[in-house]
């Protein structure tokens, strides 16, 4: 009587496969095949590698690896910041240089940021995405300035009305 060279148990003697393992006499290894899938140790369970002695070990407090897939170091998984908050702020900073260099005439383009930080509040309560803070500086920038043109131009108004009637 012969015994399984995968299993060791004894195996039938017409030539069936084995009982325990299924293994046939009458199969033939692979050609592909590696010594290691060959005989006793093809159904032994692979484990993990043991370590390499020259491979360095996590240092004590250094922090956890980045689990697998996506994620490493620059990508950004967050729904990102809102393109019109961003517009919203740079459009009202850009404006208020603006009226400092025209003597005012700038100022005539301030509700433009205002209504884009509105747009963006909008947006990002709809999306949750990040650049709220832009948003309502904006706002506040461009709503600032268009109050101060208003009345700038009710001062020129007054002032011209005031002078031409002295006259």
């Amino acid at each position: 009587m012969s015994t399984c060279p995968v299993c060791a148990n004894p195996l039938p003697a017409d030539g069936t496969p084995c009982l325990q393992c299924a293994w046939s006499p009458t199969a033939q290894p692979s050609p592909w095949a590696g010594p290691s899938e060959v005989g006793p140790a093809a159904s032994m369970p692979v484990g993990p590698p043991s370590p390499s002695p020259y491979a360095p070990g996590p240092h004590p407090g250094s922090p956890a690896p980045p689990p697998y897939g996506y994620g490493g170091f620059g990508f950004n998984t967050g729904p990102g910041t809102n393109g019109m908050a961003i517009g919203s702020l740079i459009t009202s900073i850009g404006i208020v240089v603006l009226t400092l260099v025209t003597c005012g005439f700038g100022a005539v383009f301030a509700p433009v940021g205002a209504v884009l930080g509105h747009v963006a509040l909008s947006q990002i309560k709809r999306t949750g995405q990040e650049g709220r803070g832009m948003a309502v500086a904006g706002v506040i920038i461009g709503w600032v300035l268009t109050g101060l043109a208003v009345l700038g131009i009710v001062a020129f108004i007054a002032i011209g009305l005031t002078s031409s009637g002295a006259d």
